[in-house]
C-alpha cells in the first residue's frame, strides 16, 4: 500500500513537471516565434528603404540639376514629382562624390567656399552656375577654375536686399568662363567691372541693386542684348552707345537725358524701370 501511493505520488510528479516543461516548451517557441517575426519585419523595412534609396540616387544621378548645399542635414527626405523619396542631394554628393553625377548641367550653391567650388569642376557637361549668399561675408570665387561649358552664372542674395552687403572684388574668376553668356551679379559691393571686357559672347548682364560706379568695360561686350542697372551708383551710360544689340535696357536713377539719347540712336530700345 506504502508502495503504491509513492508510486502514485511520483507518477503525478512526473505529470506535473511534464505538463511545466510543456508549457515553458509552448512559451519558449512563441517568444521565438515572435521575435523572428520582428526581425523579418526590420529586415523588410531596411530592405524597402534601402530600395528606395537606391531608386532616389539613381533619379539624382539622371536628373539634370540638383541643389547643392553643404548645411545639409542627413536625416531629412524629400520627394521629387513621381513621388520618389530622394534623400538629401548634399548627402548623397557626399557620399559618392560630385563626379558620380556628371551629367548635371545646373548647379545651385548656398554660400559658396572653395571646396564646394572646387567640387564642380569636375562635371564636364555644366551650363548653369547659381549662388546664393544669405549673410555678410567677403566672396572669393577664385575656386572656380576653367569651366568653358558654363553659359550662366548668378550670385544673388537669398532674400529681398537692395544694398551691396557682399564685397565681390576680384572678378578675375570671370576669366574661366569664357563662354559666358548670361551674368547677374545683385547686391553686392564691386570694385571694377575690368574681367567682364573679355565675356565676348555675354548677352544679358543685371549688376542691379550692386555698388558699382562704372560700366566701361560693357562697352567691349558686343554681343549684350540685355542690361539691367537699377539702383546702382552709375551716372554715365556713355559705353553702351558702343553697343549695337542692345534692346532692353534697366536704367539707374538720375540718367534720363542720356537715356534719351540712347533711345535715339537705338529706337528699339526697351526701357525697364
Amino acid at each position: 500500500s506504502v508502495i503504491r501511493r509513492q508510486t502514485g505520488f511520483a507518477a503525478r510528479i512526473t505529470r506535473t513537471l511534464s505538463l511545466s516543461n510543456f508549457h515553458s516548451m509552448r512559451i519558449s517557441i512563441r517568444v521565438a516565434l515572435f521575435l523572428m517575426l520582428c526581425l523579418c519585419s526590420i529586415l523588410a523595412t531596411w530592405s524597402c528603404r534601402a530600395n528606395r534609396q537606391l531608386g532616389a540616387i539613381r533619379t539624382l544621378k539622371e536628373s539634370s540639376s540638383l541643389e547643392f548645399y553643404y548645411d545639409y542635414q542627413v536625416s531629412e527626405i524629400g520627394a521629387d514629382s513621381k513621388g520618389t523619396d530622394l534623400p538629401v542631394p548634399e548627402a548623397v554628393v557626399k557620399l559618392l562624390g560630385i563626379d558620380y553625377f556628371a551629367n548635371l548641367h545646373s548647379v545651385y550653391i548656398s554660400d559658396p567656399s572653395d571646396a564646394q567650388l572646387e567640387a564642380i569642376r569636375s562635371l564636364p557637361d555644366l551650363k548653369i552656375i547659381l549662388c546664393c549668399f544669405s549673410s555678410d561675408f567677403e566672396a572669393d570665387l577664385g575656386s572656380l577654375g576653367n569651366l568653358p561649358s558654363v553659359r550662366e552664372f548668378s550670385f544673388t542674395p537669398a532674400g529681398r536686399l537692395r544694398d551691396g552687403h557682399i564685397i565681390l572684388n576680384d572678378l578675375s574668376f570671370l576669366k574661366g568662363l569664357p563662354n559666358l553668356e548670361r551674368l547677374t551679379i545683385r547686391a553686392c559691393e564691386l570694385k571694377n567691372l575690368n574681367p567682364m571686357s573679355n565675356l565676348r559672347q555675354l548677352e544679358h548682364v543685371s549688376l542691379a541693386n550692386s555698388k558699382i560706379s562704372s560700366i566701361d568695360s560693357l562697352a567691349d561686350c558686343k554681343s549684350l542684348v540685355h542690361v539691367y542697372l537699377r539702383y546702382t551708383n552709375i551716372k554715365d551710360l556713355s559705353p553702351l552707345t558702343k553697343l549695337q544689340n542692345i534692346t532692353e535696357l534697366g536704367p539707374p536713377r538720375g540718367t534720363d537725358e542720356q537715356v534719351n539719347e540712347l533711345k535715339r540712336q537705338n529706337p528699339g530700345l526697351r526701357i525697364v524701370k
